[in-house]
């Protein structure tokens, strides 16, 4: 879930220098000190887990295998950090996931040519914000399942959301940018360095498809176990 602080942590950077005088290096120390804090957050209480317990014993959410530790604060602290994020996370994905299913029907309106159908408006104002609700809160009731559950939403969804959309939206807005190139239009770039190579975007795809093969492997494996 790290991924969702990059935007609060950009968007100080890009507002305050001009985009001409923009350059990846001061785009990429935040970032990766931020990515590094989390992976040194994350490696530890992992390493952690597996050299204290067996395979057998490791719980679904790993937070949990933090019941009995001796000091009190510890377990409290970890126990409550997933409450925490995902408290603090789901209104905001839930937002968002209304915000876009509204943009959808509102998209539909324009190009049906009836911005006053009641039946869409309806949609958009108690179908969509009902649904967000409702939907995410009854998986919630109904799964024990934490593992099927994070390996469907976490791996296939998760890959989709950080690697897919992001590279395919990039690749087409590089078609876009050559297209304004060729129109002789005049626009400011900002020095990407790597970044800007194309064979990354491949790198990225076929990282993304070797995750997915792998997890789509594991699951079959334990379903047949």
């Amino acid at each position: 879930m790290c991924h969702h602080s990059l935007p609060s942590l950009l968007e100080p950077i890009m507002s305050s220098v001009p985009t001409e005088k923009l350059v990846l290096r001061q785009i990429s120390k935040p970032v990766a000190w931020a990515l590094g804090c989390c992976l040194a957050f994350y490696l530890l209480l992992n390493i952690t887990v597996n050299l204290r317990w067996s395979d057998a014993d490791i719980e679904d959410v790993i937070t949990l295998n933090f019941q009995n530790f001796k000091s009190r604060i510890v377990p409290i602290f970890l126990e409550l950090f997933p409450v925490c994020t995902l408290g603090a996370s789901f209104p905001i994905i839930a937002c968002t996931f209304r915000n876009n299913m509204q943009s959808l029907v509102v998209a539909r309106q324009q190009t049906q040519q009836s911005p006053g159908s009641q039946s869409l408006n309806i949609v958009r104002d108690v179908v969509i914000p009902v649904l967000v609700l409702v939907l995410p809160l009854t998986i919630a009731f109904l799964t024990q399942g934490v593992e099927l559950l994070v390996s469907i939403t976490g791996s296939y969804g998760g890959c989709a959301i950080e690697f897919v959309i992001p590279t395919l939206l990039v690749m087409a807005a590089r078609r876009k940018v050559a297209q304004l190139q060729e129109n002789k239009t005049y626009f400011k770039k900002m020095q990407l360095g790597v970044l800007s190579s194309r064979y990354l975007e491949m790198l990225v795809l076929a990282w993304a498809s070797v995750c997915l093969i792998l997890v789509t492997m594991h699951n079959l494996s334990h379903s047949k176990g």
